[in-house]
C-alpha cells in the first residue's frame, strides 16, 4: 500500500502548482493582489478585528469571569479558584447541548500533566463573520453565566 500510495502522489498537481505560482508569485511573476504578503496582511487585519470584537463581547458579557490571553492563541482562561476548575468544562457542555455552539477545552492544547490547561476554553474565530461571531459569543456568555456552570 505504501508503494502504491507513493506512486500516486510523487508531486503536487500541476494545476495546484500553477494556481499557487499565480497567487503567490514565482519565477519573476508578480503575485495577484500583492501576492502572499498582501494576503497575509489582509488576514491578520481581519483576524485582529474579529479577536477584538470577541474580547469586547466576552469582557462585557462575563464581567470578572473571563481573562483573555492575547498571545498567538485565542484561549479563554477562566479563573480557577475554589470550586471553579470545572466551570469551563460545564460551560462548554452547556454551550454545546443547550445553546448550540461549541468550543474546545484548553486541555487539548497542552501537554499531558501540564496544570496550565485548567480553566481554559479555546474559541475559533477564523471562519466566522461579525454576525456569527457575535451570536456565538452571546451563546458562550449564556453558557458560562448559567447557574449550572457557576456551581
Amino acid at each position: 500500500m505504501t508503494r502504491l500510495r507513493a506512486n500516486q502522489d510523487q508531486h503536487s498537481s500541476v494545476l495546484v502548482q500553477s494556481v499557487v505560482e499565480r497567487v503567490v508569485g514565482a519565477g519573476g511573476r508578480e503575485g495577484l493582489d500583492g501576492g502572499l504578503e498582501a494576503i497575509a496582511d489582509r488576514a491578520r487585519t481581519r483576524y485582529a478585528l474579529r479577536a477584538d470584537l470577541l474580547v469586547h463581547l466576552l469582557e462585557t458579557g462575563v464581567p470578572g469571569g473571563v481573562r483573555i490571553e492575547r498571545a498567538h492563541r485565542r484561549d479563554l482562561p477562566v479563573g480557577a479558584g475554589a470550586g471553579r476548575r470545572d466551570r469551563p468544562r460545564r460551560g462548554a457542555r452547556l454551550a454545546r447541548e443547550r445553546f448550540g455552539t461549541d468550543m474546545a477545552l484548553g486541555r487539548y492544547f497542552f501537554l499531558a500533566g501540564d496544570d496550565e490547561d485548567h480553566g481554559r476554553l479555546r474559541v475559533g474565530i477564523s471562519h466566522l463573520d461579525e454576525a456569527a461571531l457575535t451570536d456565538g459569543a452571546e451563546r458562550l456568555i449564556a453558557a458560562l453565566t448559567a447557574p449550572e456552570a457557576r456551581r
